[in-house]
């Protein structure tokens, strides 16, 4: 089989002759309407958008900004722009101000930049009167080999991965994280399964509600899920049992407190943990009844192939049972930052070993990967990590706070809920609505519904270091105090 032959651009080619009819993608807006793409409409569409690109002066190696949410335009955009041998540079727009787009641009110079059309001339009604055209890609197959290697190397190692050999085959899988569900494509058409999804493309308003309809109209028994839903759709199902057969929980840190609230919707559960830089990097697997007896933030073993050390501060590695810095090589790595070597030589050591930013344990009898704390100041706030500048320079423009400080608090769902600790001016009556409508004015009305504070606390000062800085470690401590207070006089 030639190098050609290998890539995901050749695999869908061959599915949609192979399996044309077969649903590929199936997608629900907020009205419950039904948006399907077989193996024959993905490819042929995808195929078509390529050459819509080339026409507009992309060319292969080039950069394409894709600023979409979770829909069927997005997917074909994404392999559009595989398809005519360029980059799909991905942007989950959380914040107004930008600076994603403004990187994009400065950084990797984007050849152009895809936003959401609000029109009603949407892009698959454009392109599927063409769709008995354009259909070959052989002129441009061969220049895209290096850019859907790292997708098919990322397929291959979470198709052997633990996770795979033990839990059963589902037909139909939910996923609702972009930037994951996009990578992760590919594992389930070639492996004949369909993904469902929920149609981001408008705001929803009720989005568990909409997450509950679609799992029973679909029938789904598997779903990749972020534990705030999860909890959302319990509180519909109320007591009538299992909704799933089996959930899976990635990106972000479980705690035993977050299985029990999840426990009701499923029979079986897997918590994954890794990267976008170097793919899926241990799972474990969990039923019902194994919950009880989990430990916080074990993530199981390691997938075939994948190094883990764990080190000091001294870049030395620590005894088995230790915490430390957690590094790790995967076959599915990234070698670098695209045309960013700063960053890149900062993350990688001489011996090539990714440099994360988490805090773990290899456990000394079981071999488990434990992480469930950071290096840096990042709120792991459900499925987004929240630099605490960021809020809190959206609210130092509040006219009734004079300082503000953005700290994390531990959440059973959320893993960390957001809690501000703020210098109010004279006068201020200053409430936790006051704030979220102030953050509310630079977030995006897509991820409204989970990036909110949820924790307030007054004080006169800020504790501070003998240089002077601010003792953020202290104001944690005097956050917690504040929520155990709180919650003792309910």
């Amino acid at each position: 089989m030639t190098l050609q032959e290998k890539t995901v651009v050749s695999k869908l080619k061959s599915l949609s002759q192979s399996h044309p009819q077969m649903e590929a993608i199936v997608f629900y807006d907020e009205f419950l309407v039904r948006t399907s793409l077989s193996m024959e409409e993905l490819y042929t569409l995808s195929a078509r958008f390529a050459h819509v690109l080339k026409k507009e002066g992309v060319m292969p190696g080039d950069y394409v900004t894709c600023n979409l949410p979770l829909s069927p335009e997005a997917v074909i955009v994404n392999y559009g722009v595989c398809f005519a041998g360029a980059v799909p540079l991905h942007l989950e727009m959380s914040f107004k101000n930008g600076d994603a787009v403004t990187h994009s641009i400065a950084k990797v110079k984007s050849r152009l930049l895809i936003l959401k059309d609000h029109s009603d001339n949407h892009l698959l009604n454009l392109l599927r009167p063409y769709m008995n055209t354009s259909r070959d890609t052989s002129s441009f197959m061969a220049t895209l080999c290096w850019v859907t290697l790292p997708y098919l190397k990322s397929v291959m190692l979470v198709r052997r991965s633990v996770h795979d050999a033990l839990r059963p085959s589902y037909p139909k899988h939910l996923y609702t994280n972009p930037l994951f569900w996009m990578s992760s494509l590919p594992r389930d058409y070639f492996n004949g399964i369909t993904r469902v999804s929920p149609d981001k493309w408008y705001p929803i308003k009720d989005y568990c509600e909409l997450l509950y309809k679609v799992i029973v109209t679909e029938d789904v028994q598997y779903a990749d899920l972020q534990p705030v839903h999860a909890a959302g759709i319990i509180e519909k199902i109320g007591k009538q049992g299992p909704l799933l057969d089996h959930l899976f929980i990635v990106g972000m840190p479980v705690s035993k407190a977050m299985l029990q609230t999840v426990k009701p919707l499923a029979n079986w559960f897997t918590l994954g943990y890794g990267s976008h830089e170097t793919g899926g990097t241990s799972f474990n697997i969990l039923h019902t009844d194994d919950i009880e007896q989990f430990q916080d933030f074990d993530n199981g073993l390691p997938a075939p192939g994948v190094q883990i050390r764990i080190v000091d501060e001294n870049w030395t590695d620590v005894c088995a049972g230790s915490k430390g810095r957690v590094l790790i090589k995967t076959p599915a790595m990234f070698s670098g930052y695209s045309m960013e070597p700063e960053k890149t030589a900062q993350r990688f050591d001489s011996d090539h070993w990714f440099i994360t930013n988490d805090i773990g344990r290899l456990d000394e009898r079981t071999g488990h990967l434990f992480v469930g704390g950071r290096m840096d100041s990042i709120i792991l706030h459900g499925e987004y990590m929240i630099y605490p500048f960021w809020l809190e320079e959206m609210l130092s423009t509040h006219p009734d706070i004079k300082e503000v400080v953005i700290v994390p608090v531990s959440d059973p769902v959320l893993f960390h809920a957001i809690g501000a600790i703020v210098i109010k001016k004279p006068n201020s009556t200053l409430t936790v609505n006051d704030i979220q409508s102030k953050i509310s004015e630079f977030i995006v009305p897509e991820v409204m519904d989970i990036v909110r504070v949820k924790h307030l606390m007054f004080v006169d000062t800020f504790p501070r270091k003998q240089d002077g800085s601010l003792d953020r470690s202290q104001l944690y401590d005097l956050m917690q105090e504040h929520v155990v207070k709180y919650f003792k006089t309910k």
